[in-house]
């Protein structure tokens, strides 16, 4: 039995993306990517394996699918130009940040070759006639013109000039991938793109890591709970939950639902009622109904859109 396991784990070791299993979020990422979606997001708390998961998409597609998970057309027949760009902060395409950590312990050795290019990491990796560019967004704009791609991965959200850009780089077709944990840089994207693509974002908690409440998972339950008390509070449900609450504690710093959250709001007779409209040109327009009271505090007691769309 010792045996089995100490060839088990040396066979990982040197090609890791036959034993990959991916938790529930990155399993509907996997399915959004095989079908072709042409933007896919993924908003995922921290430590739900988004690197991991991007990591194990780009390996799937070079050497093809590796395991049940990625059994389907399109890692089998890429439709696209094999030529992917990976696009994320400085700190992580570092040596022993975490993009290059997962390809090297992920990727089967001695099969792909990676090269600096007079960079301080690796810029570039070639397999299987595929050729993956790594960047970072510190980078000259005009470095991101050039080839046509097949797939653009940004780890986090991009800049908005660069996000414009994207579209003639895909020139014959291609996906958009973007993993990121939705922080206050990430304000523009879910209001410019996200709407747009409301059929292909995933959303991740912690508790899709946990090996005791996930699928797949890979965090112990009192890990994600020590985790989450450090957190500072205005970030905690992206952090945590994988939720754009981008604006949390930016504008109303003693916002409490508890005291600022009523279950039932009767309007008075006589009241001044206000109708309050945020329209939009992509996305339903937003409205609110309210009162104010004698003391001047504002009642809302209804609004649109009432569920999520």
């Amino acid at each position: 039995m010792e045996r089995l396991s100490q060839e088990r784990e040396r066979r990982k070791a040197l090609d890791g993306l036959y034993f990959y299993k991916p938790n529930a979020p990155i399993q509907k990422i996997i399915k959004h990517f095989s079908d072709q979606k042409g933007v896919v997001v993924g908003s995922m708390a921290n430590g739900i394996g988004k690197s991991s998961g991007i990591v194990n998409i780009i390996g799937n597609l070079v050497f093809g699918p590796q395991n049940e998970f990625f059994n389907h057309p399109t890692f089998k027949n890429w439709p696209f130009p094999k030529r992917i760009r990976y696009i994320t902060t400085p700190k992580n395409v570092e040596e022993i940040g975490p993009f290059h950590t997962e390809v090297n312990k992920w990727w089967p050795k001695l099969r792909y070759q990676a090269i600096k290019s007079g960079r301080s990491f690796y810029s570039q990796y070639t397999a299987n006639g595929w050729v993956i560019d790594v960047m970072t967004y510190d980078q000259d704009p005009q470095q991101f013109e050039g080839p046509t791609l097949g797939l653009i991965i940004t780890d986090e959200p991009p800049p908005k000039p660069l996000w414009a850009t994207f579209a003639s780089r895909l020139r014959l077709g291609g996906i958009i991938l973007v993993m990121m944990t939705p922080l206050t840089e990430a304000a523009w994207f879910f209001d410019d793109v996200v709407p747009r693509h409301q059929d292909s974002v995933v959303f991740g908690s912690m508790e899709d890591a946990c090996i005791e409440h996930g699928i797949n998972g890979h965090l112990e339950h009192k890990n994600i709970e020590t985790m989450i008390a450090e957190m500072d509070p205005d970030e905690r449900e992206a952090r945590a939950e994988g939720k754009a609450m981008y604006l949390r504690g930016l504008i109303f710093k003693t916002y409490d639902e508890s005291v600022h959250v009523l279950d039932d709001i009767k309007v008075p007779y006589g009241a001044d009622v206000w109708n309050v409209v945020d329209p939009h040109s992509d996305k339903p327009f937003a409205s609110i109904w309210a009162f104010p009271d004698a003391r001047g505090d504002l009642y809302i007691f209804d609004e649109w859109p009432n569920e999520d769309f």
